[in-house]
């Protein structure tokens, strides 16, 4: 916000309010400063291009239009700033510069005695835009009628852009200085959008769009915080419907960005020298660069330069990264000068580069892999690497191409990144060249080559880190595959002779021997064998941790959430002591750290435990895999924020999240998660009440799975997620509670979820509860108890328990359920006659919704339907709409309520999936299509 001490002094003998200091202010507080300007205050503010200067003087100017002041506006330019009182002329014409043929001649008064006509105003507000653009004759007279306050004075600049201009230029820019140096004016600094500016700035651009979390924090990443280019890359991030790195699957370096973004930065790339555009380009490829590197291609005063305009910035890490600070380079501006500079120029300093990283830090510390990709592509003209190898040594030629694999894989570059793959193995054998080799060949979904590809790296290793490496890519590589148990334990034996005794290995190996058991599904014995694994000591931090998220997995789904969060507790605990917990050490590392993570969201989703600032930690790995452009993470995090959003009721958000992991894995999934994700979008889509939609994506799931061969974990997928779909189909037998009732463990609690699914869809609570209690039984899950209160108390017609079944779903932060109990409490209080305590319950109610971010969007807008309502099938959806039960219902037409049942089903497909609560609105909106 402007400061709120600005300060003001009491009238002079002229009759008007001195400035007798200055005060300088920060962020887009436009209510005050329109108080300052309405107050006979100038205001002078500045800020790089792109943060939204001219928006924030247009709603300054907006809100003292809305108090009955009329600003005038004033606007420089390229084309004006030469002319004498060119932006005068250009916006009022000979009004007040006098006749066009003639050269003007203005003085404060009759500028002043203008201004006063426009406006109607004794002292007129003038407002002008890129005020360094002024002529210098403009800004003379300007700020000298602010100082004499006998204008109040809106001006905007940016500062970097006058520093290599000609004198007059300059000239302008100490008028518009010395106007609030020496008190004549407030300067107010902008300052980049925060997150939370620039998360509520999205809402407003774009309300009808659901970004999720990756997407919106690329944007704002990308942006710099600029409103401008976060403006147009939203735009171009709506209109492509995909998430915003797949930019990158058309190229491995950077891209230019589209031309309505080229335009609006070709004004401050202009002022750049060729060999600072050049530089920014090649600097744009490794997006963060130590220091000495940027010293390596540009001039100190070069580098200054870039920094000053915002071209480059330092990181604000704390520390310096092995005695070196790093530049963070701007992404957009970045792709914008590739566009504009000379490409041979761009190659040759981007061997320059590549040659200087080489220099500096081989041996000395690991390559990223994009400064692996930099390296290779300045290798890639050479028939063989044997002069390299020579010069640099086997061990870093390895390095280098299969990091640069690595990233091409992880960008979805899996063509090109089996190229560079098998010359890897060709020239330089390693384990990671092989990995990235097998991961590649997986990628196309040739899955037996892809572990064919690992025999061959077992020749190669040389260390136990190599060897932990393989025995984790081969063990996730055969987990979702038809790879049987026998062949998993057979890897199991052959690992163990590799390195005997080396704890690093046999914790993997103990993880393998934990996947055998899990083909039997017997979840028990898995979730109590990974809970003893995590209690070995001697084994390696994240085999613990695999193994606690396993076991606290394991058990959410057996219902006994203490085990689980007590588990997960211990989980978080134990990631929070590792010293790499948040820096993992390599890509390996990074990948299990993600799944862990999204073991823990997703013990959250089932138990309603809450494990410290999910929303966080999931910003700060989404943040981290977007600077590393590790973008098959991406799908792991999105999946993990999909889990978040619904167990707090925001269907919508969690729908949009889900989507985001299945684009992601379609693009790149070697461990063939692709059908996984499939399943739980499908889920989270019918969740949502498009069920006919969800209806499809699970066609695809089915076929995703089916490529990953014949064997349970498939059949399990396959009868899960049409389960979670078309639970009618599934729930006959046990909807009356009859013997064949699961009760208890993991089928208790698929059945209680999908009954409750069924009753917030709108039937029946008499008929469904209990077949709930029986599902329940034995279940130690919080949020399974309180839906099973809930349906006993309509079922009972007791408005007082819903009361406080909605209590107990808001401390569990599922306020979308809260808000669907506290709105049958209001139904049951006012049927009953208390309407004070249904109004109560309805206030309760909507502090839930807004809680719940909407979940109101579980009932959708009616879709044109694909086949009317039968006779049959509108009578009864009008007697439910009229908040008649399924059994009022039968008993009235003559029916059984398994019938009435069915058709209200039908008729809720075919008006596009509403709940009962909202079928009245849908037939009224069906009846005009």
């Amino acid at each position: 916000m402007v400061q709120q001490d600005i300060s003001t002094r009491a009238n002079s003998g002229g009759g008007h309010t001195q400035l007798t200091n200055s005060t300088v202010g920060y962020g887009r507080d436009h209510g005050y400063s329109a108080d300052v300007l309405a107050g006979g205050g100038s205001i002078v503010l500045f800020g790089a291009a792109g943060l939204g200067k001219s928006f924030f003087a247009e709603a300054i100017t907006t809100e003292l239009r809305a108090r009955g002041l009329a600003p005038l506006k004033i606007r420089g330019s390229r084309y004006t700033q030469s002319t004498q009182l060119g932006a005068l002329q250009a916006a009022y014409g000979s009004a007040v510069t006098g006749d066009a043929t003639s050269t003007p001649s203005v003085g404060p008064a009759q500028l002043l005695q203008w201004a006063r006509t426009q406006s109607g105003a004794q002292r007129p507000i003038i407002a002008v835009d890129d005020a360094q653009l002024l002529d210098p004759l403009s800004a003379e007279l300007l700020t000298r009628l602010a100082e004499d306050r006998a204008i109040s004075l809106l001006l905007t600049a940016s500062p970097a852009m006058v520093r290599s201009m000609d004198a007059q230029a300059a000239q302008t820019f100490q008028y518009l200085t010395t106007l609030w140096v020496q008190g004549g004016a407030h300067r107010v600094d902008l300052e980049p959008l925060s997150r939370a500016e620039a998360k509520e700035f999205l809402a407003v651009m774009a309300p009808e769009v659901t970004f999720d979390t990756a997407t919106r924090l690329s944007l704002f990443i990308r942006s710099a915080g600029s409103p401008l280019l976060l403006r147009e890359l939203a735009s171009e991030a709506v209109k492509h419907r995909l998430p915003l790195e797949d930019r990158e699957i058309t190229a491995s370096t950077v891209l230019s960005p589209v031309d309505r973004i080229q335009h609006l930065l070709s004004d401050q790339l202009a002022a750049l020298s060729p060999t600072q555009l050049n530089g920014l380009a090649v600097l744009g490829r490794l997006s963060t660069v130590p220091h000495a590197l940027c010293l390596a291609v540009l001039s100190a005063t070069d580098v200054r330069a870039l920094l000053d305009r915002g071209f480059l910035r330092r990181e604000n890490t704390g520390r310096p990264r092995e005695g070196d600070d790093v530049v963070v380079v701007h992404a957009v501006y970045a792709e914008a000068a590739v566009a504009l500079g000379d490409p041979e120029a761009v190659d040759a300093l981007a061997d320059t580069l590549a040659e200087a990283i080489l220099a500096r830090y081989s041996g000395v510390r690991s390559l990223t892999d994009v400064e692996c990709l930099l390296i290779s592509e300045s290798w890639a003209s050479a028939a063989d690497l044997a002069q390299q190898s020579e010069r640099w040594g086997h061990s870093t030629v390895a390095d280098v191409l299969g990091g640069a694999a690595r990233h091409l894989n992880r960008t979805g570059h899996n063509g090109a990144a089996e190229a560079l793959a098998r010359r890897a193995t060709t020239s330089a054998p390693s384990v990671t060249g092989f990995i990235e080799l097998s991961v590649a060949v997986a990628a196309r979904k040739d899955f037996g080559r892809a572990l064919d590809v690992l025999a061959e790296a077992a020749d190669t290793l040389s260390d136990p880190r190599e060897a932990v490496q393989l025995v984790r890519w081969w063990a996730a590589l055969a987990n979702r595959q038809a790879v049987s148990p026998y062949e998993l334990e057979t890897l199991a034996e052959r690992a163990a002779s590799w390195f005997p005794g080396v704890c690093a290995v046999e914790g993997e190996i103990e993880l393998v021997r934990l996947a055998v058991l899990n083909r039997g599904l017997n979840r028990a014995l898995v979730a109590e064998t990974a809970a003893g694994i995590a209690l070995r000591q001697e084994l390696a931090p994240l085999v613990r941790a695999r193994a606690l998220a396993i076991a606290a997995l394991e058990y959410s789904l057996l219902g006994n959430s203490t085990s689980a969060v007590e588990l997960t507790r211990r989980l978080v605990s134990l990631m929070e002591e590792m010293p790499t917990s948040l820096t993992t050490v390599d890509d390996a590392d990074e990948r299990i750290s993600s799944i862990v993570f999204l073991a823990i969201t997703a013990v959250h989703r089932v138990t309603g435990a809450t494990f410290g600032d999910l929303d966080a930690e999931l910003e700060q790995r989404i943040e981290r895999q977007l600077r590393t452009k590790n973008y098959y993470n991406l799908g792991v995090l999105a999946l993990a924020a999909g889990y978040i959003n619904a167990q707090r009721g925001h269907l919508e958000t969690a729908r949009a999240e889900h989507e985001a992991a299945v684009i992601r894995f379609r693009r790149h999934d070697p461990e063939g998660n692709l059908a996984w994700s499939e399943a739980l979008f499908a889920v989270a889509t019918a969740e949502t009440g498009m069920v006919q939609e969800a209806l499809l994506v699970a066609r695809e799931a089915v076929v995703s799975a089916r490529e990953l061969g014949d064997h349970l974990w498939t059949k399990y997928l396959i009868d899960h997620q049409r389960a979670e779909i078309t639970p009618r189909e599934y729930d006959d037998d046990a909807q009356s509670g009859g013997e064949d009732a699961p009760t208890g463990g993991t089928a208790g609690v698929m059945q209680a979820s999908r009954l409750y699914g069924r009753f917030v869809a709108g039937e029946d609570a008499g008929s469904l509860v209990v077949a709930m209690e029986a599902a329940a039984a034995g279940l130690d899950l919080p949020p399974i108890r309180a839906a099973v209160r809930h349906i006993r108390a309509v079922a009972d017609g007791s408005p007082a328990d819903l009361d406080e079944v909605a209590a107990q779903f808001a401390e569990l932060g599922d306020f979308g359920h809260a808000r669907v109990a506290s709105e049958d409490a209001a139904r049951l209080h006012k049927e009953q006659g208390d309407r004070p305590a249904a109004l109560l319950s309805r206030i309760r109610a909507s502090a839930y919704s807004e809680r719940a971010q909407g979940m109101s969007a579980t009932v959708p807008s009616p879709v044109p339907q694909t086949e009317p309502l039968t006779a049959r099938e509108n009578e009864i959806a009008v007697l439910a709409a009229r908040g008649l039960s399924n059994r009022a219902i039968a008993r009235d037409l003559f029916l059984s309520v398994r019938t009435v049942e069915s058709h209200l089903y039908q008729a809720r497909i075919k008006l596009g999936s509403v709940s009962r609560r909202d079928l009245g609105a849908a037939l009224r909106s069906a009846s005009r299509l």
